[in-house]
């Protein structure tokens, strides 16, 4: 799986279990992340079943492990996105803006503007624009449009200010980071909340490829 494998580079395991072909590991980022690559129900279980309960974030759950993780629905905290992924022969449209890199005292204005507040943090803003790929555009000195890639790498955070947004600038934005990905040999891909249908509709002309759901929740103690 690719965001395990980019997480993992990033946040060295703290715990890991293997069956077979199946495995578990959790890392630390802005909190323990549980992530898994599992192809069977009997795998899944074991895994599971071997991870210590203190570790309870679940980080990209596909539909068909619900009912092993979360047999009794008490998980909260959920996330649900539809994963999106770029195949490396898709040609980049032409950046037509004045396109930059972020500057770490742009995470306040992030945190504080983008719809999903209530699962990062601006340390975690912070530290994904130290550590990750990431792209601003601003007019007469103001910051307009961002986007940065999540601590699995995959694209996030984009956000156009509503009175520029269909001038193509999420376009701009989006771009100019799969190019920096690329160059890296980087996998391109991207998670979209699940009713925002302006950004599925980006990516799409861009060229992404829907792949599946995926979830990120907390279970309890």
């Amino acid at each position: 799986m690719d965001n395990m494998i980019y997480f993992i580079k990033q946040h060295p395991p703290v715990f890991e279990k293997s069956i077979q072909s199946s495995k578990l590991i959790v890392g630390i980022s802005d909190r323990p992340w549980i992530y898994i690559d599992a192809s069977d129900v009997v795998s899944l279980r074991a895994l599971i079943q071997s991870t210590p309960n203190t570790y309870n974030n679940f980080a990209l759950i596909e539909d068909w492990m619900l009912p092993i993780i979360d047999p009794d629905h008490v998980r909260f905290r959920e996330l649900v996105c539809e994963r999106f992924y770029l195949p490396e022969t898709v040609p980049l449209p032409e950046i037509k803006s004045e396109v930059f890199p972020l500057e770490i005292e742009d995470a306040s204005i992030i945190q504080s503007s983008h719809a999903y507040g209530e699962y990062t943090d601006l340390e975690y803003v912070t530290s994904r624009i130290k550590n990750g790929h990431h792209a601003g555009l601003k007019v007469n000195g103001e910051l307009v449009a961002w986007a940065i890639t999540h601590d699995d790498g995959a694209l996030g955070f984009l956000y156009v200010k509503p009175e520029y947004r269909g001038s193509g600038l999420g376009k701009d934005i989006t771009t100019f980071i799969i190019r920096a990905l690329r160059a890296e040999n980087l996998p391109v891909y991207v998670h979209i909340e699940k009713d925002n249908k302006a950004s599925m509709k980006l990516v799409t002309k861009i060229g992404f490829i829907h792949d599946r759901t995926v979830r990120w929740f907390t279970m309890p103690h």
